[in-house]
């Protein structure tokens, strides 16, 4: 790029397919090519690592000189893939692909690393690595100090298949007739007992001295977990499904855990590395549920095993909260690239203080849905935060290996076979050593290990987002745009199509649908004012059902609502979150509008 006086500039840039095309393929690719099937192994069902140098599956008896833990099943690299086909499929069933998610839980997780119901002790806890199989069949028992047999604290673990029930249950739950092992009933139970686990089982092994940490292993309370804000999410299932014990369970624990990390922690920022990016996840899930609910004043609430300490707090104030929420936000960005505009650096966490060796992680996408609900509900500056917070949640959708035919079907290692593979980081510099993939040079390592964890945190964050922004004016993070008059037409192009944001531009507008997706969005105004709301709805089941449209910034008034030839009314007050549902029918798309009544 040439500049004024002969001056030249290089702009490091990633071009890839549309991200709806991105999310669905890497989902079909894991369930096709990712997946041990028709042995009679120990590890049948797995989802293990590929390699895309050498277009092969990588497994137990094959490692490519993986270590175990990578491709074992029993740690993070494995551990995230059965999750991200499930989060995709709340969004997009695939009947394929529910079905390969359901026969991993049924032959490789459910008594294999999962302990059944019916095992004691700690029914329902989690094998940690190397596998499951050599924990279960260890001669070393329980009393250990945690090992063998009760390895089994690793809290870390347990978050995936939290996240894994959960999601399996709002599948179950949106599309009845395409889930064949559990129902959503079923899958709800697993959550919270799995969740229950999560705090209960780690917490009863006591650390020996072999291990870097000693005594009764209280990361559930103490440190962020990976994918923790699916307990929130899984505290209003059970409360929305009757389970009303139980949610106040999960709901008393979790709260533990939130007044430890904003009035009892020195440091809340630690995770499995004193400093880790993980942690950044949970921490705004933490903040962001004191200031959306009552947190009450205790006395001894609960007693640290380890050092004897009671904690009590005489005094619980959002304010806290909020300070808590300036706090962990500044310290994310202060590990996040923002100076730098390079593809693999803008957006990307930067690990353990300063680490450019391992780029765009999975910890890009993750704590950046932190930076982009920040930017969304809570910045006094939207825009600003904005900016920051879509290029993580785009970061590493460049690590993608897709395309066409012209293509020869990606950029990182081509061909067809690697049509919806994926990288675990980004390399930047000239000569290097990936994780056990060898010796490697810039670009994409061959393996993709723990991204999928990265892309779940890209599927909660996904959103089109329109924003007045002071450099470039009307902008569609996530759509194209449309300005005729009052009208103010959006194309999105998110990824998944169902949350739509209006920030600074009048009003302040959050609208989401549960399931299905918006085609177009059109708002339109008089004299400054939002009167009314039309967008198509595009049905993702072809089956007759109702769709949940929730919107919270409407003007207070009332408004008439039309789904095709079904009309009703709702009455909206100020700042008020509206709930509506909406009927749709078998046909593939639906008009639905919403205008300030008399004036349809």
């Amino acid at each position: 790029m040439a500049l004024e006086g002969g001056k030249r500039t290089y702009l490091e840039f990633f071009c890839c397919e549309l991200l709806e095309t991105l999310i669905k393929k890497r989902a079909a690719f894991i369930a096709k090519k990712q997946q041990v099937r028709g042995t009679d192994k120990w590890f049948e069902g797995l989802f293990s690592l590929w390699d895309m140098r050498e277009k092969v599956l990588r497994n137990p008896d094959n490692t490519g000189g993986l270590h175990p833990y990578m491709v074992g099943g029993s740690d993070d690299p494995g551990l995230c893939k059965a999750p991200y086909i499930a989060a995709k499929n709340v969004h997009f069933p695939d009947l394929g692909e529910i079905a390969a998610v359901e026969y991993y839980i049924e032959r490789f997780l459910w008594g294999g690393l999962q302990r059944e119901d019916t095992e004691e002790p700690f029914p329902y806890a989690i094998y940690g690595c190397d596998n499951w199989y050599e924990l279960r069949r260890s001669d070393i028992g329980y009393g250990s100090g945690g090992l063998g047999k009760e390895r089994m604290w690793r809290t870390f673990d347990y978050t995936h298949i939290i996240g894994l029930y959960h999601n399996m249950y709002r599948v179950a739950k949106f599309y009845p007739d395409m889930t064949k092992y559990l129902d959503k009933d079923g899958y709800l139970d697993r959550a919270f007992k799995t969740a229950r686990a999560f705090f209960t089982v780690p917490y009863s092994i006591k650390m020996g001295d072999m291990w870097s940490f000693h005594g009764w292993c209280d990361w559930a309370y103490t440190q962020g977990n990976f994918h923790e804000l699916y307990i929130p999410m899984l505290i209003d299932d059970l409360y929305a499904e009757g389970r009303r014990k139980e949610a106040d369970w999960l709901k008393g624990e979790w709260e533990k855990k939130a007044k430890f990390f904003v009035y009892d922690s020195p440091f809340p920022f630690g995770s499995e590395m004193k400093f880790d990016t993980t942690a950044f996840e949970s921490t705004h899930a933490i903040a962001k549920w004191g200031l959306e609910h009552d947190l009450r004043a205790d006395q001894n609430l609960w007693q640290d095993k380890n050092s004897g300490r009671w904690y009590s707090h005489p005094a619980v104030r959002k304010q806290d909260f909020r300070g808590f929420m300036e706090r962990e936000t500044a310290a994310n960005i202060a590990a996040r690239g923002w100076v730098e505009p390079s593809y693999w650096q803008l957006g990307s966490d930067f690990r353990q203080f300063g680490c450019s060796n391992y780029m765009l992680s999975y910890m890009t996408q993750m704590g950046g849905w932190s930076i982009l609900d920040y930017a969304l509900y809570y910045a006094r500056q939207p825009e600003k935060y904005m900016r920051l917070g879509y290029a993580s949640f785009l970061g590493s959708w460049a690590l993608m290996n897709t395309g066409d035919a012209k293509s020869n079907y990606g950029f990182w290692y081509p061909g067809k076979e690697n049509d919806g593979a994926t990288a675990w980081a980004f390399e930047p510099m000239k000569v290097a050593s990936a994780w056990g993939g060898g010796p490697m040079t810039r670009g994409a390592w061959r393996y993709d290990g723990e991204i999928d964890s990265g892309y779940q945190g890209a599927i909660r964050s996904a959103a089109c987002v329109l924003v007045n922004d002071p450099i470039f004016g009307l902008v569609a993070y996530g759509g194209d745009i449309k300005v005729s008059g009052g009208t103010i037409t959006v194309i999105p192009k998110d990824g998944l199509r169902q949350r739509f944001h209006m920030l600074n531009v009048y009003p302040k507008l959050h609208m989401e649908v549960d399931r299905d997706g918006f085609v177009s969005i059109k708002a339109t105004t008089s004299r400054g004012r939002l009167t009314g709301l039309s967008f198509v709805l595009e049905n993702r089941w072809k089956k007759p059902h109702e769709t949940e449209l929730s919107i919270s910034g409407l003007p207070s008034g009332s408004y008439r609502v039309a789904v095709g030839k079904v009309r009703s009314v709702v009455k909206v007050g100020a700042g008020k979150r509206v709930s509506l549902r909406l009927p749709i029918g078998a046909g593939p798309m639906y008009d639905v509008a919403i205008r300030m009544s008399g004036r349809f």
